[in-house]
């Protein structure tokens, strides 16, 4: 039985965003096998979503950045999955990845 996945902490404040421009936002986080957090819909767009906390940028270099936090299912869902994955460490970061903002 799988059990309840830790949010991150401002999963909330992007999720409300994304909504606020139109997006639907589908959460993912106990599907398990290492799929991201949120499946997002944007102008007949879909992108998955690996949501993570902005604090953990103060303590890693950029090339860290990419694979921060990332469990083994992680790394390997991301390294087979074909289609969009978008890693968001802000709500401006979530907008962009969706086409809302430049």
């Amino acid at each position: 039985m799988r059990h309840r996945t830790r949010a991150d902490a401002n999963s909330a404040d992007i999720d409300k965003a994304l909504r606020a421009v139109g997006a639907t936002v589908l959460p993912l986080g106990n599907v398990g096998q290492g799929c991201p957090d949120r499946l997002v819909g944007f102008r007949k767009r879909n992108i998955l979503m690996e949501y993570k906390n902005p604090e953990q940028l103060k303590k890693c270099s950029k090339k860290q950045r990419e694979n921060m936090m990332r469990t083994p299912a992680q790394v390997e869902f991301h390294r087979t999955w074909q289609g969009e994955i978008a890693t968001v460490f802000s709500v401006d970061e979530a907008l962009r990845a969706v086409g809302a903002i430049k």
